[in-house]
């Protein structure tokens, strides 16, 4: 079974971005700041997933499960799955709820634009990312807007 079959029963969102990569165990996507890895919709395949990812003799894991994108792009060490769920539309409704202004530079999600992808030494979002004031203006509105 090749990775495309375990999505066959997904509608998978356009903005999502395909990362999957040959060395992983799984197929994988990432958005809003977020890498979401996807098991096969087969319970033979998840369950020998499971026993190659984690050891799991029986049984499988969450269908799907959500780390940062930062720490499996290597940025940060925090390795913590942060949302699992088998249910397709759950995950859906996770990910919405992140959403949050963010620009991806260099595999990385910048999601405070007056600073660099490290976080540690402020930027002009202008030059450095090539944003548009417009951009700015709904970077201001984003944050403000959650606070009330």
């Amino acid at each position: 079974m090749t990775w495309a079959t375990y999505i066959t029963d997904l509608n998978i969102p356009k903005e999502w971005k395909n990362t999957s990569y040959h060395h992983d165990e799984l197929p994988s996507w990432q958005v809003n700041g977020l890498h979401i890895w996807i098991d096969s919709h087969d319970p033979k395949v998840r369950t020998a997933n499971a026993n190659n990812i984690i050891g799991l003799d029986q049984g499988f894991m969450p269908r799907f499960t959500v780390q940062t994108a930062n720490s499996y792009n290597g940025y940060d060490d925090d390795h913590t799955w942060i949302f699992e769920t088998d249910s397709f539309e759950k995950l859906l409704e996770f990910v919405d709820s992140k959403k949050q202004w963010s620009v991806f530079k260099n595999d990385v999600w910048i999601t405070d634009p007056y600073f660099d992808e490290t976080g540690r030494f402020f930027v002009d979002p202008i030059k450095y990312y090539g944003l548009t004031r417009q951009e700015l203006k709904e970077y201001g509105n984003s944050i403000w807007g959650n606070l009330k």
